[in-house]
């Protein structure tokens, strides 16, 4: 994971961070409670679990929105899969 710095400047408002993947198992599962969770693929590829929905595969290009209190977790990353995090509390 790589800080862009935005959490200490907007005093705990929005936190965008950079998160590479080494390795394809999935990470554990997690909900958020904030605003908005907007994840953008900048390289490589992944697969999205969110509870109650169909698993969707997201490459280079692609964005999502994850819904606040959906447990979701990415699964089958391609070595190197870059993410950028964007949280909005």
């Amino acid at each position: 994971m790589r800080d862009t710095g935005i959490g200490q400047a907007t005093s705990g408002l929005a936190e965008v961070q950079v998160l590479r993947r080494r390795g394809p198992e999935a990470t554990k599962g997690w909900r958020h409670d904030g605003e908005l969770l907007f994840v953008f693929v900048l390289s490589g590829g992944a697969t999205l679990r969110c509870e109650g929905r169909e698993e969707e595969r997201f490459v280079e290009g692609d964005a999502c929105v994850v819904p606040a209190g959906m447990e979701h977790t990415w699964a089958r990353c391609e070595e190197g899969v870059e993410l950028l995090e964007v949280a909005v509390r």
